[in-house]
């Protein structure tokens, strides 16, 4: 008996190994790969310029120490630079220079990166042609044709109704969230009355 939990103990960690890769994997690629790409390859690449001694666009050379420092400390973002750079803290050095002051929530997706150990599948430095691809006005365009606010509008099919309210809006946001507010029990219809 305790080897057959041994082995479902070893199999279970190692799937949840796979799927921990596997998330970080999915972050890097939705996350960081698109940003490293949209603001960073144009100065930071193994091609034809590297700015500061920093090339992004592979994991050994972000990895190595620039002219400022290591811009990725796997597992430490108080010690990677590309964190500081992000949030315009260190005077001169702040990135990215032509899009201004990047959201905090992409520079919190690059803080839980690397707080994670900074997981990248990149094998190899984009060749040339592979780098003018990725940064080409066609390419930065079709990316942009995916974001939420240039989608088609679209008239969502409302839920059916339930016992606790046949408003609309109340069946979108469904008793499971009402619930987890403490709102059971409350008669929405006595508002004003």
């Amino acid at each position: 008996m305790p080897a057959i939990l041994v082995a479902a103990t070893a199999a279970l960690a190692g799937a949840q190994e796979r799927v921990s890769q596997a998330a970080q994997r999915e972050h890097f690629e939705a996350r960081i790969r698109p940003v490293l790409i949209e603001h960073c390859y144009g100065c930071h690449n193994s091609v034809d310029k590297a700015r500061g001694g920093l090339a992004l666009d592979d994991r050994e050379r972000m990895r190595m120490q620039s002219d400022s420092g290591f811009a990725v400390v796997p597992g430490v973002p108080e010690e990677s630079l590309i964190l500081q750079v992000m949030r315009h803290e260190i005077e001169g050095l702040e990135m990215p220079r032509e899009d201004g002051k990047l959201d905090a929530s992409v520079v919190a997706d690059f803080e839980l990166w690397i707080r994670n150990g900074a997981h990248d599948p990149r094998d190899a430095a984009p060749s040339a042609e592979e780098l003018t691809a990725l940064t080409s006005w066609v390419a930065k365009f079709e990316r942009r044709k995916r974001w939420w606010s240039l989608q088609p509008i679209v008239v969502p099919e409302v839920p059916a109704p339930d016992a606790w309210s046949e408003h609309p809006v109340d069946r979108f946001v469904g008793m499971t969230k009402i619930a987890s507010i403490g709102m059971i029990g409350f008669d929405h219809r006595r508002i004003g009355g």
